[in-house]
Formats: structure tokens, sequence, C-alpha cells
């Protein structure tokens, strides 16, 4: 053994060092350092932030795995559940147009029926040569809703066509159902627009304005099922009838393409 205050090499057990005379007990230090010039052992390795979520994750990856799996499996689900996309705002602009909601169908339209309106009413004006005004108020009478301008219009029409509906019957109730899609290959669309851009060629407007078309390169028809149930005088009569609508896909994501809504007025 060695002492360890001045290193002297002493007989195995010695109780002190007969060198420097430094008293020591064995017990106290069973295994001496036989060399005290070495270095002492190095202290364990601190682990970093990235080495402990490094060790997290391995450690629960099972854990994690399992969590994104049930994620995956619940978007699936709401995928399915939601339908697709062109389907659903078919879907929504037909339940709007059978409750008379016309922030609903404005909102599920390609067009903006109000800037449509606005352009048609002014054309319509400057080719008759009627004040703006008197044409308002004509179209007030006629219709007996208040119209002041021309965003008035489409929500004064949806308005008196509940009004109708409201007085006729007790009660209306409807279910709207996709019956059938079709996708159509540019041809197809093509022939679409060309009715649609006639349409609005009898209105004195370009549709260009309002739908960019050369920007439409995805496109369905929609066949929808509804069904109408109305009771008047306690009695109730359940009629069927079918709406196909033509759906594009815009910057605005899918719209319905249709100027139905408008064939009261223009």
């Amino acid at each position: 053994m060695f002492c360890p205050s001045c290193g002297a090499q002493l007989p195995d057990g010695s109780a002190f060092c007969g060198n420097c005379g430094a008293n020591f007990d064995n017990s106290a230090n069973p295994n001496p350092n036989p060399n005290p010039n070495s270095a002492p052992d190095p202290a364990p390795k601190q682990q970093s932030p990235v080495d402990k979520i490094v060790s997290f994750v391995r450690s629960n990856l099972k854990v994690v795995l399992a969590a994104v799996a049930v994620i995956v499996v619940l978007i699936i689900i709401l995928s399915a559940c939601g339908g697709k996309g062109y389907e659903k705002v078919a879907k929504k602009y037909a339940e709007s147009m059978l409750s008379f909601n016309y922030k609903g169908v404005n909102k599920n339209s390609a067009v903006n029926y109000d800037k449509v309106m606005k352009d048609y009413v002014k054309e319509y004006c400057d080719d008759e040569d009627v004040d703006e005004d008197d044409f308002f108020d004509e179209l007030e009478d006629e219709m007996d809703v208040k119209i002041k301008k021309s965003s008035d219009i489409m929500p004064a029409l949806f308005k008196k066509m509940k009004k109708e509906v409201k007085d006729e019957y007790d009660s209306m109730k409807f279910k709207v159902e996709i019956d059938d899609t079709d996708k159509l290959d540019e041809d197809d669309i093509e022939d679409k627009l060309e009715y649609y851009e006639s349409a609005f060629d009898s209105m004195g407007l370009d549709i260009d304005d309002y739908v960019k078309t050369k920007k439409i390169k995805k496109a369905y028809t929609v066949e929808l099922d509804i069904e109408i149930t109305v009771k008047e005088d306690g009695d109730k009569d359940t009629n069927e009838t079918s709406m196909t609508l033509l759906v594009v896909k815009t910057g605005g994501g899918w719209k319905v393409l249709d100027l139905s809504a408008m064939q009261d007025i223009a």
C-alpha cells in the first residue's frame, strides 16, 4: 500500500506512515488509490435538453404512435361524414334556395348576385334611359317590398317568395339528398360555360367580370333529390322533385354557378 499523504510505499495494513508519520484508518478507505497522482474518475455526463427529449420520445414511442393513429382515424371519419366539398356546397346552396336564405345562396354562389344586379340595373337603365331611382320605385311597388338600391333587390325577392309560401301554407319542410355526381372534362366545362356566357350576354354583361372562367379546371354536375312536404288546413302533401347544379372550382373553393335566383328579375 502507499501513504495517501506522501505516497511512500508501506506494508499492507499499516496504521500510520513511517515516512511522514501520518495516521490513517484502512477501514475508512478499503480501496486506497495506489497512485495518488492519477486523475479521479470523471463525473457522469449531464444530458442536454435535446437528449432528454429524445430519450423521452423513445421511451414513449408506442404511446406517441398510438395517439397519432387515433388522430388519423378521426380525420378519416370526419372527412367521410362531411362528404366531398362540391357535394356539400351543392346541398347547402339548394337548402338555402328552398328556405329562401339569400345570404346562404350568395355565399355558395360562384358569382356575387349583388354585384351582378348592380351592373345589370345600371346597364338596363342606361339602355332604357330610365333614372335608377325611378326604376327602384317601380320595382318596389311591383314587389311590395322596400327597395332603395340595387343591393336591396335580391334580398327583397327572397323575402317576397318566403312571404308568398307562408301565406299559402301552414308550414313547409324539405329534405335534400345527393343523387348522383358527374365529373366534367374540359370539353364539358367549356360547353357549360358557353351557356352561362350567353346568359350574361343577354343581360348586357360579361361573365368574366364575375367568374374567372379560364381558371376553372374542375367542375361537377350534382343531381339532388328533393322532397318537399307542405301542410295546409291540417293536411300534409309531399312532393318529390330534383335539381341539377353546376359546381365549379374557383379561387374561393367550390362554388355553384347558377343564375336561377335571378330569373324573376333579369
